[in-house]
């Protein structure tokens, strides 16, 4: 497993079932301040995922959200990523596909799920590192 998704594996993926009202999901994603939620049924098999994204464009179709559940709004066809894979593919699938969110499943199993912004954050320390090593080679 690559380190990145390793560190990103070992904290809790927030996930919600498709009957659960959207009033919850609203709730869990500002009180959480996350983007996204993974959708499971009772089983445990990711479903869908549902984001900001999924929301808003409901909320402009329908103009309420009054008695929506999640799988009236959610994204049922989910890309997600393997637990090797590089940060270089999850920038280039979230760039491609215009994503924000996915999920990191193993052998049918979700895992963890990965943010633009972990991304991001993750790119920052690669680039301060390197530029640490230049500098500390220079310095020699």
């Amino acid at each position: 497993m690559a380190h990145f998704l390793n560190d990103l594996t070992k904290r809790k993926c927030l996930t919600v079932s498709p009957d659960a009202p959207i009033e919850r999901v609203l709730s869990t994603l500002s009180s959480k301040s996350i983007g996204a939620l993974v959708v499971q049924n009772k089983q445990g098999i990711v479903v869908g995922i549902i984001s900001e994204r999924d929301i808003i464009h409901s909320l402009a179709e329908r103009k309420s959200l009054d008695g929506l559940v999640v799988d009236d709004m959610m994204t049922r066809k989910v890309i997600s990523i393997e637990p090797n894979s590089s940060s270089s593919e999850i920038m280039k699938i979230m760039t491609e596909k215009k994503l924000r969110h996915l999920p990191i499943i193993s052998k049918n199993n979700l895992i963890g799920i990965v943010s633009i912004g972990d991304v991001v954050q993750h790119l920052i320390e690669k680039y301060h590192l390197e530029a640490e090593q230049i500098r500390s080679f220079i310095s020699q």
